[in-house]
């Protein structure tokens, strides 16, 4: 399991794009499933990646990257409720909890 703020994204920022794209396609790493958010989207409505966004500063920036050994990811998302949604508040001033928004992961542990 790799997890963490790499504060990097294939699409978007100025870190080295070419560092996290070969990080995500690694023969170990299972990055198949893809958390999202509504609070993302609310965020920044005119973003292709904003669904992704883990930070308020608009960029895919912490990750949770299962091993394609001997885990199974099911479901994936992001803690970010868009207004009306349970827990909305917590975001009404956008740095009061943080400024990233926290990456969850589902999985099954299973035989390899």
């Amino acid at each position: 399991m790799l997890l963490g703020d790499l504060n990097s994204s294939p699409d978007e920022g100025d870190s080295d794009k070419h560092a996290i794209t070969r990080l995500l396609a690694h023969s170990a790493i299972n990055s198949e499933l893809l958390p999202v958010s509504d609070g993302g989207l609310q965020h920044s409505p005119n973003n292709p990646y904003a669904k992704s966004h883990t930070a308020i500063w608009r960029m895919r920036a912490d990750y949770v990257l299962p091993s394609k050994c001997g885990i199974r990811p099911y479901q994936a998302g992001l803690f970010w409720p868009s207004a009306g949604q349970v827990d909305c508040e917590l975001f009404a001033d956008e740095q009061a909890v943080s400024d990233h928004r926290l990456v969850w992961i589902d999985l099954e542990l299973t035989r390899s």
